[in-house]
């Protein structure tokens, strides 16, 4: 049943992404490139962060729980980052006489989106060289102990959520889609603050089978997805 629901998954993020570039070479200028070349890229991310959990769960990568944990969570951390500066600029920009009339991305931009895909590469070449010595030292540390790596992705979405939050009444049927996007960054969080009580060591408040926790992350990682897709569909069944 998982595995049916994790395909599902697969095939909701590589729609999301595609709808993502659409809209980002539909707004080729000004704060709105900007917003959906970041959206492109932080569902991107968050797909290969699904990639590595399936690579891992296939005997590609022989990890450490804890060092498992840690690497998708880098990787995680990619997306959030390219979500943030997404909405950081257009927060930036939004009351400035010469968003409209931007060219959109600029050299930063680029800099920025192409530093974080390197890093996210580089988190699937790694994992196999630096093993050996985080098998050693990552468990008993606070990462493993507190769940350092999935509360930083709770309050790294409800950042970027409060971001976009900020700005969505300002812009018509776009804030619509973006009240969608503060969906899916919420359930996100909501996900990581599930693993933070159910995963790590010291605040652990429930002790569930893994079957269960599982399929509740599933629980919050399927209507996040989804949300996201709506939000996105809206705008393009508008600009198309």
């Amino acid at each position: 049943m998982f595995d049916i629901i994790h395909v599902i998954i697969y095939l909701l993020l590589a729609g999301a992404l595609a709808l993502s570039v659409i809209l980002a070479r539909k707004f080729r200028a000004g704060a709105l490139n900007i917003l959906f070349v970041s959206y492109a890229f932080g569902v991107f991310f968050l797909a290969l962060s699904q990639l590595f959990d399936y690579l891992v769960g296939n005997g590609t990568y022989v990890l450490a729980d804890v060092s498992f944990h840690l690497w998708l969570h880098l990787i995680m951390y990619c997306s959030l980052l390219a979500f943030i500066w997404g909405g950081y600029r257009v927060k930036k920009s939004i009351d400035s006489v010469q968003a409209a009339s931007s060219s959109g991305l600029s050299g930063t931009d680029k800099t920025v989106f192409a530093s974080l895909t390197i890093l996210a590469g580089a988190f699937f070449v790694l994992p196999p060289i630096l093993e050996p010595a985080f098998s050693v030292s990552l468990p008993g540390s606070a990462i493993d102990l507190f769940g350092l790596h999935h509360f930083l992705v709770f309050v790294g979405a409800f950042v970027v959520g409060w971001y976009l939050f900020r700005i969505k009444g300002s812009w018509g049927l776009l804030g619509q889609g973006i009240a969608f996007m503060v969906a899916f960054l919420v359930l996100i969080g909501g996900l990581h603050l599930w693993e933070v009580v159910t995963e790590s060591q010291s605040l652990q408040l429930f002790d569930l089978p893994e079957t269960i926790v599982e399929g509740v992350e599933l629980f919050f990682l399927l209507p996040a997805v989804l949300a996201f897709i709506v939000g996105q569909w809206r705008i393009f069944k508008f600009v198309r």
